[in-house]
């Protein structure tokens, strides 16, 4: 969109994802553990989280918020302090970077995974962790619109309201398992089209058309 209105032969070409990182989890069950991982950046907006944890926690006392990942231009003290001060510390973790090994083993025990990003360069995170088969949850901005189809491959929420985010968030938690399910599947489908085996194409296509000419 930004270039497109400087030089009219703009051709957008989205990022490849190398989904090995992660492998496909079968569940059994699924359990009410979300997961964040990214940075810890302003435009990640993890006070929005904070607050509507805050609802959501105060209706199911046992849910549980892992936030993985380094602080970039965050205040992570004062995070904590916000998640301490609004009683959360056994709901809400701050774990810091992890090894693969620890984050594939925190990545197991989660079902969701959740963002409230107010805006994303392409959001490479999300797509991993959809493709191990966690729903996305995620704030309503164009990347994200991409991803997913609402109630099909995930959710689509306003994180700037935390009552309508958490509400949101209760109905999704009291979906079916079989939905759950369907949601977790049509996920990692979502995540296909994304794959540097489908990515390649679309490059070597732009380059045989650029040299043709």
């Amino acid at each position: 969109e930004l270039f497109s209105k400087k030089i009219k032969k703009t051709i957008l070409l989205e990022n490849a994802v190398d989904f090995l990182r992660f492998p496909q989890i079968k569940r059994i069950s699924f359990n009410e553990n979300f997961i964040y991982l990214g940075r810890l950046s302003r435009n990640k907006n993890i006070l929005s989280l904070i607050k509507t944890f805050e609802v959501l926690c105060k209706v199911n006392p046992e849910i549980k918020l892992f936030i993985v990942g380094k602080n970039f231009d965050e205040n992570l003290e004062e995070l904590q302090e916000t998640v301490k001060n609004k009683g959360l510390e056994h709901n809400i973790f701050f774990t810091g970077e992890l090894s693969e090994e620890e984050l594939q083993n925190t990545v197991e025990k989660c079902t969701y995974c959740v963002y409230a990003s107010l805006f994303e360069g392409f959001g490479i995170s999300v797509l991993e962790l959809m493709s191990s088969g966690l729903i996305p949850i995620l704030n309503d901005i164009p990347n994200f619109r991409n991803f997913v189809k609402e109630k099909d491959s995930g959710f689509i929420l306003d994180f700037s309201n935390p009552v309508s985010s958490s509400e949101k968030m209760i109905e999704i938690l009291d979906l079916p398992k079989e939905k759950k399910e369907l949601i977790s599947q049509s996920a990692q489908v979502a995540t296909k089209i994304y794959s540097w085996e489908n990515k390649i194409n679309e490059y070597i296509k732009l380059y045989q058309k650029v040299i043709a000419k």
